[in-house]
């Protein structure tokens, strides 16, 4: 067993401090440029999320505008429609007083006519009778 340790190269500190000492600061380094790059992303990504929050909020500021917009012109449309339909009423409520009036009229015109008609009728047959009657009447009243 005494050869063994006479086999053991006698390697020296210095070199293997020196190489601890070299992966050690490699290591620290990459440790460094990991930590950095994750605080650079992490500060993207919040920038990222920030930005994507104010432009929702502006989004939806717009939308609710848009909303307004076209609910008043939907308003400002039906309230058109609805005075559309109140003159349209209107004039059809004129217009069927004035049709009521002529027929009026006309109903009235034509009872006069016949009315004119019928007393025509009456005067010619009453001077039909008396015109009978008078060449009848010669006879003093008698009938015979």
């Amino acid at each position: 067993m005494e050869e063994i340790p006479t086999k053991i190269p006698q390697v020296s500190l210095e070199n293997i401090e020196t190489q601890l000492s070299d992966i050690d600061s490699h290591i620290s380094f990459a440790k460094e440029e990991v930590i950095d790059t994750i605080k650079e992303v992490e500060t993207e990504i919040c920038s990222d999320i920030v930005r994507s929050k104010k432009e929702l909020k502006e989004d939806n500021v717009n939308t609710r505008q848009l909303v307004r917009q076209k609910t008043d012109k939907v308003v400002k449309y039906a309230e058109k429609q609805l005075d559309r339909q109140e003159k349209i009423e209107k004039m059809i409520d004129d217009e069927s007083e004035e049709i009521e009036s002529l027929i009026e009229q006309n109903i009235d015109s034509e009872a006069d006519e016949i009315e004119k008609d019928i007393n025509k009728q009456i005067d010619k047959e009453i001077e039909e009778i008396e015109s009978n009657h008078n060449a009848n009447g010669n006879n003093n009243g008698t009938e015979g």
